[in-house]
């Protein structure tokens, strides 16, 4: 909300996948929120030396609460690394945030990656924690500097920076996009091909497919009708190509639709059974 408070509610109704066990929190500092399946999480601007940490409510059933155990908890907790030594340290410097059905991933401001919560699929980015495929404190992806954003899917995650974009997690629905052939098991971050990476703006994650933005390329006079939207991963709904068959795109597909000429894409956002862009006219 405007006055940098945080409310949430049981949807009850046709959003029954996300929930909070809260009807609302205290907090009055909170810079940005992400909600996943039973929990959310926050960043809060705090003060000095706690600047930018992160807070999670809710089910803890897989570590997604981020503080070393799965323990339930209505109560704001605040979220764990661990340093040098194995001690638990609160995360902090948190600038973009994203979560989904079991794992959180979040950007500090030197462009680190962190992940907690379920890692069956190395979706957290590295091998598994323990012999429950949980990562119960919010670890460091390695091979990915320089992010500024990162977003998640049930199975995969990826981050962006400038000229970069990379992804991890699941190898079975192609979301990682790197044009290698589909498998089991998961994988470590690996970078996108097919695109000018130097070009994509703005990415999101699904299900099981993934979408970018691609600005036009430099010294291009074109306006905005130039910006393209690629997308890949699983095409059963349709969302890579735009029309519904069982392949399995492993690099972005074509551009995905006709673009609106004259208007600016802001963002696009993919979930399970659909995806949508938004312009700059709202």
């Amino acid at each position: 909300m405007d006055d940098g408070s945080v409310r949430t509610f049981d949807a009850g109704g046709p959003c029954f996948h996300y929930y909070s066990t809260r009807s609302g929190t205290g907090s009055d500092d909170a810079l940005d929120v992400s909600a996943g399946g039973g929990f959310r999480c926050m960043i809060r601007r705090g003060s000095p030396p706690l600047e930018r940490t992160v807070w999670c409510w809710g089910a803890n059933n897989y570590a997604q609460l981020g503080i070393g155990s799965v323990a339930e908890t209505a109560a704001e907790v605040q979220v764990q690394s661990l340093d040098d030594m194995g001690n638990p340290t609160p995360l902090r410097g948190i600038v973009d945030i994203a979560s989904t059905e079991a794992h959180t991933c979040a950007v500090d401001a030197a462009g680190q990656v962190w992940c907690w919560g379920y890692n069956a699929h190395n979706q957290c980015g590295h091998n598994f924690a323990s012999t429950d495929r949980l990562s119960r404190f919010a670890v460091r992806v390695a091979d990915v500097s320089g992010a500024r954003n990162v977003a998640v899917g049930s199975f995969n995650s990826c981050a962006r920076g400038p000229g970069m974009l990379k992804c991890w997690g699941a190898r079975s629905n192609g979301v990682l996009g790197d044009g290698a052939p589909v498998s089991s098991g998961g994988s470590l971050p690996v970078s996108l091909s097919g695109l000018d990476l130097s070009r994509v703006s703005v990415m999101d994650v699904g299900y099981d497919c993934a979408c970018a933005i691609v600005e036009p390329a430099t010294g291009v006079d074109g306006g905005v009708s130039d910006q393209s939207v690629r997308c890949w991963g699983n095409n059963a709904n349709g969302i890579v190509t735009g029309t519904r068959d069982s392949r399995i795109f492993t690099s972005p597909a074509r551009e995905l639709v006709p673009l609106r000429t004259g208007r600016r894409i802001q963002s696009v956002h993919v979930g399970h059974l659909g995806a949508f862009l938004v312009y700059d006219d709202g």
